[in-house]
């Protein structure tokens, strides 16, 4: 999102998007959206393939589409929010992504390279 419109048009497509979902009855229990990132709680693997397969169905733009991250040992990445599920409670704390050491030098050097 460079443009400095991002941020709205985000809010602009994900709004109609959701007024579809809705009307249609189609919105989980649990549905939270910061921007473009969205967190839903699904049944199971089989209900989140399924609303996966229905927000792409819409078709509110065709360069907008939907990926689906699912839990690995309990745990799910949201914007900069690890959320763990621990028995019928969740907790949170802060999410750091690993960076490869080589892919940062590679970037730097790239950036020098390319004002040299």
């Amino acid at each position: 999102m460079g443009s400095p419109l991002g941020l709205l048009m985000a809010n602009v497509f994900m709004y109609q998007l959701e007024e579809k979902l809705t009307c249609n009855g189609l919105m989980p229990n649990l549905y939270r959206r910061y921007i473009d990132d969205t967190l839903a709680r699904m049944p199971n693997t089989d209900a989140a393939t399924m609303f996966l397969t229905t927000l792409n169905g819409l078709h509110v733009h065709p360069s907008l589409m939907f990926t689906m991250e699912l839990c690995v040992d309990d745990r799910i990445p949201f914007i900069s929010i690890e959320i763990i599920k621990n028995g019928t409670t969740l907790k949170t704390q802060v999410y750091s992504q690993r960076i490869l050491a080589s892919s940062y030098i590679f970037i730097v050097i790239q950036t020098l390279q390319d004002s040299l």
